[in-house]
C-alpha cells in the first residue's frame, strides 16, 4: 500500500487576524497626536507673530506718513492758532490747515479745504507742545495761555502714542516724538 503524507500548510490568516494590537494602536495614536499639536501650535505661534508685525508695520507708516505731512506744512506755515491743547490751526499761502487729535474716535486728522484726512488712527495718547523762539515751552492749558501762545509759537512737536490692542494677539504699541518744527514762515515780533 502506497501512502502518501500530506503536508501541513498553514490555514490561510483571516481578517481579523492582520489588524493593530490595542496597544499599538494606543502608541501610535499618541505619537500622531503629538506630532498634530506641535504642527499646530507651531501654526497658531507664527500666525500671531504675523499679525503682531503687521500691526508693527502699519503704526511705523502711520508715524511716517503723519510727521512727513505735518513737518511740510508746519515748516511752511506763516500762521498759528490754538484752538484747543489737541487743535492747531496752521496759514499756508492764506489757506487754513487744521491738525487735531479727535478723542472719540482716537485719530489724528488733517483739514484743508473741507477735506478730512485721517492721518493715524488708534492714538493712545496724544499731545502738541508748543515752543518759543528761544525754545521754552509755551503752556497751552487755559484759553487765555492759548491765544498768547499765538504770538510766542515759532516751533511745534508732536507726541504720539499708537496702540493696536486685537483680541487675538499680545498688544503692540509704538510711540512718536517727533522733532520740534520750526514754523519758518513766521513773523516774530
Amino acid at each position: 500500500m502506497i501512502t502518501t503524507a500530506r503536508k501541513a500548510t498553514r490555514a490561510p490568516r483571516g481578517r481579523g487576524t492582520r489588524a493593530f494590537t490595542l496597544v499599538e494602536f494606543m502608541i501610535g495614536s499618541a505619537l500622531g497626536s503629538m506630532v498634530l499639536l506641535a504642527t499646530l501650535t507651531a501654526f497658531i505661534f507664527f500666525c500671531r507673530g504675523g499679525v503682531s508685525m503687521s500691526h508693527y508695520a502699519d503704526m511705523e507708516r502711520q508715524s511716517r506718513v503723519t510727521l512727513q505731512t505735518f513737518s511740510q506744512d508746519a515748516r511752511q506755515a506763516s500762521g498759528v492758532v490754538w484752538v484747543d491743547e489737541n487743535t492747531l490751526r496752521l496759514t499756508l499761502n492764506g489757506t487754513t490747515v487744521t491738525y487735531g487729535y479727535r478723542a472719540q474716535t482716537k485719530d489724528f486728522v488733517r483739514t484743508a479745504n473741507a477735506t478730512t484726512l485721517v492721518l493715524a488712527s488708534g492714538i493712545e495718547s496724544f499731545q502738541f507742545k508748543a515752543y518759543d523762539l528761544g525754545g521754552t515751552l509755551v503752556s497751552l492749558s487755559t484759553a487765555a495761555e492759548r491765544t498768547a501762545a499765538v504770538a510766542s509759537t515759532n516751533m511745534v512737536q508732536v507726541n504720539i502714542a499708537l496702540r493696536r490692542n486685537p483680541a487675538s494677539t499680545a498688544n503692540a504699541s509704538a510711540q512718536t516724538v517727533s522733532a520740534r518744527y520750526i514754523l519758518r514762515n513766521k513773523r516774530t515780533v
